[in-house]
């Protein structure tokens, strides 16, 4: 028997029920659902809606996990079992309410307009919008095809490395790495040589203009240092 909260438009109800876990194969990552098997006189059947969407938090020794409720199941014994989705897989089912094309544009944006357009409506959801980082590079084309929430979410992490996680209080971030090692001799006189080419580090530094389909793009190199900028065209 595990304690289990139940959240649903302001109301919630707690009681220690039974959990059976599930194991799922998702599109990002092997993923844990679970199984409420509750008795009539419960009181989270109060709070779990007919038609699912209710945030559940089933307690753990180290952590909570969180998750949303699918349509109930009344059982001839007259108990009722709840399938409780992962919250990473609620955003596989999760589908981009708009067909649209965006040019030149990063992932960052991207992910922030589909959070906006896809979760916006919803009075009340498991996954809110968090940090959303914009960083290069900048995107010819982002698709907008009424896929899922998490099939953008990898697609773009596959194109660009970026990475996205959810914390423990549900929010999504889209996080962009901005450093990288170089081996550098910091001297006393606050000079900075590389080890192999013994340049110093303003020669190493740049912006980045690239041509993308024919229309030029200039960006921050955001990998390298931006105080001693650079302009290097790629093509």
């Amino acid at each position: 028997m595990t304690w289990v909260t139940v959240h649903w438009r302001g109301d919630y109800a707690t009681d220690d029920v039974a959990v059976q876990w599930r194991r799922s194969v998702g599109a990002a990552r092997q993923q844990d659902d679970a199984e409420l098997r509750l008795h009539r006189h419960t009181p989270l059947l109060a709070v779990i809606p007919p038609s699912g969407g209710a945030v559940v938090t089933i307690a753990g020794r180290r952590r909570s996990w969180r998750g949303i409720t699918d349509v109930p199941s009344l059982h001839d014994d007259g108990t009722v079992s709840v399938r409780v989705y992962a919250v990473e897989r609620w955003l596989d089912l999760r589908q981009i309410p708009v067909r649209v094309t965006w040019y030149g544009v990063t992932a960052g944006a991207a992910v922030r307009h589909a959070l906006r357009i896809t979760l916006g409506g919803l009075a009340e959801a498991p996954v809110l919008p968090g940090t959303v980082v914009e960083a290069a590079p900048i995107l010819t084309a982002v698709e907008f095809s009424g896929q899922s929430l998490l099939s953008l979410l990898i697609d773009l992490h596959e194109r660009t490395g970026q990475e996205w996680y959810l914390d423990e209080a549900g929010r999504l971030h889209w996080l962009a790495s901005v450093g990288r090692y170089r081996p550098f001799i910091l001297t006393d006189a606050g000079g900075a040589l590389d080890v192999r080419t013994r340049d110093q580090l303003p020669d190493v530094a740049r912006e980045v203009g690239e041509v993308q389909a024919g229309v030029p793009w200039e960006y921050q190199d955001l990998r390298v240092p931006g105080t001693w900028p650079r302009r290097e065209q790629l093509s």
